[in-house]
This record gives structure tokens, sequence and C-alpha cells, in this order.
């Protein structure tokens, strides 16, 4: 019962902290005026480090390795950690486990990237989460310490090629809207 409270606990802190920080970055532009766009880029911004936490839970629980999510505070005060996994775990159990959760936040920017032709204020949470992918692979963050060196770059190299892209879009809809 304690991960289901961290879970709902979770969910509903990254969708505050997601409106607050969607409104600051789309309030000085037409965007605003987009209220599906807006709904839209506030729930994937919020559902997000969810989704990237449950990604990490359901890879090792594939692997039979019981992982729980743990309190909502260490994943608000820290750069991801909120999956504890409680015994020793192989290193390919726990690069497998390290890696889905980056795979899980590359799918929302991609998807992100996509809907922001529609939406246009879903690009600002592919640029957001296009970050979240290169510090995904920063050596100190959580998930690094189970990830070489080869892992750790292809993340960064990824996010950097996915924050480009982001940006590009984000300043050509600024721009020709």
């Amino acid at each position: 019962m304690s991960e289901v409270r961290s879970i709902i606990i979770t969910l509903a802190s990254s969708a505050f902290f997601s409106l607050i920080l969607l409104t600051m970055m789309v309030a000085r532009t037409p965007w605003l005026m987009d209220a599906d766009g807006l709904a839209l880029a506030w729930l994937l911004l919020a559902s997000a480090p969810l989704a990237h936490e449950l990604g990490h839970r359901a890879a090792f629980r594939k692997q039979g390795v019981n992982a729980v999510i743990a309190s909502p505070l260490s994943f608000i005060f820290s750069f991801g950690g909120a999956v504890r996994v409680p015994e020793p775990v192989d290193p390919g159990k726990a690069l497998k486990g390290a890696v889905a959760g980056p795979l899980v936040t590359i799918a929302y920017t991609v998807a992100a990237l996509v809907l922001s032709q529609w939406f246009k204020p879903v690009s600002t949470v592919a640029l957001l989460l296009s970050i979240t992918v290169a510090l995904s692979g920063a050596p100190r963050s959580s998930d690094a310490k189970y990830m070489n060196l080869r892992w750790r770059t292809a993340f960064i190299a990824v996010g950097a090629v996915l924050t480009a892209a982001s940006a590009l879009n984000m300043a050509y809809l600024i721009k020709y809207g």
C-alpha cells in the first residue's frame, strides 16, 4: 500500500510542479490561448517522470527483481533514484533496468515532438524531456552507476540530438507559429 501511496504522491507532485513550470515557460507567448495544447503538454509533462520510473520498475520486475517505487521525497529532490532494488542485482539485469527509464523518456520526447506540430505548447515538453534524456547519461545520476561508458555516452548523444531537434522545432513554431 505504501508503494501505491508513493505513486499517487509522485504523480501529484509532478503534476503540480509541471503546471508551474509550463505556465512560466509559455505565459508570455500566444500559446497560452491554445487550451488543448496546454492541457496535453501538462499531462505529458506531469506523467513523464512517473512513466520513466515505472519503466525502470517494469524492466526489473520482468526479470524477477523486486523493485519498488520509493519515497516521493527521493523523487522530488534528486536526479532519479525513485525506484529501489532491495537486493544485490546481477549487472546485466541492473543494466536492463537502468536503461528502461530513459527509453521511456525517449518515447515521450519523440511523441511530444510529433504532437507539437498540432499542439504547439507540447514543444516545450519535448525540449524539457530531451534534456532529461541527456542527463540520464550523466555520471552522477543514479542510473549511470549501472551503465557503462558506452550506454551513458549513447544517452547523452541521443539527448543532445533530441534537444537540438526540439529547440529548432520550438524556434520554428515561435517564429512561424
